[in-house]
């Protein structure tokens, strides 16, 4: 892969997520990635010139992982993990309220983005393996 494609790559996925609704998982991502780069004192130009298919693998590692942070795959487990060490009353939902939010949260209607995260890192275990 040569480092336009890999550049144009990244960029279509990036695009890709917002188009399908994904915008704060983008971006998320993007800076997650860009936290991973040392820009020089004046912020004009990377530092040791990243190599684009390293910044798209990155880049696809940082989605997967928001992706896992944002599903709900282990919500049940989450819960009878929790239940087997209550002695009381058993916890049957959970809700979580932000900082500085008055809106609560049901973690049950969380999505389940295991199929996403999953094409994802077959994406990125074919980049590795054609290195």
């Amino acid at each position: 892969m040569t480092p336009d494609e890999a550049q144009e790559l990244r960029i279509f996925l990036t695009n890709q997520l917002i188009e399908h609704g994904f915008s704060s998982i983008a971006e998320q991502a993007n800076r997650r990635l860009l936290e991973r780069l040392e820009y020089d004192p004046k912020g004009l130009q990377v530092a040791n010139d990243p190599n684009p298919e390293q910044q798209l693998i990155d880049f696809l590692s940082e989605t997967i992982e928001v992706f896992r942070n944002n599903s709900n795959e282990n919500y049940s487990e989450m819960l009878a993990k929790i239940n087997k060490n209550l002695d009381g009353e058993k916890i049957e939902g959970i809700l979580v309220e932000l900082p500085g939010e008055s809106e609560e949260y049901d973690l049950t209607g969380l999505p389940n983005y295991r199929e996403i995260y999953e094409s994802l890192g077959m994406i990125r275990e074919n980049l590795l393996n054609d290195r």
